[in-house]
């Protein structure tokens, strides 16, 4: 009987980071496999719309926190105000 080589081939794999979860044998009836696709590179005009859409977004909750805050400084100048109705503080 002749001997048979086994040749090694060599398989280059991508490889996919998982999220492990638990799951309960109630939920399976609801699960949905997804498939996932690669996410191709923008382009350099898409990259740059995007940077501006992600810098507008930024910008806009700076503006709210920035609101937020004279708010809050503001109500509190006035509890003061009450409190101490004599006080240099509240001008």
């Amino acid at each position: 009987m002749p001997k048979i080589k086994h040749k090694h081939i060599n398989y280059f794999k991508q490889y996919l980071e998982v999220a492990m979860c638990p799951i309960s044998p109630h939920s399976l009836d609801d699960m949905k496999i997804l498939e996932i696709t690669t996410i191709k590179p923008l382009t350099p005009q898409q990259a740059r719309i995007d940077g501006l859409k992600k810098q507008k977004e930024n910008v806009a909750k700076q503006l709210k926190a920035e609101r937020d805050r004279q708010k809050v400084a503001k109500a509190q100048q006035q509890i003061n105000a009450v409190k101490f109705p004599n006080s240099n503080l509240n001008q």
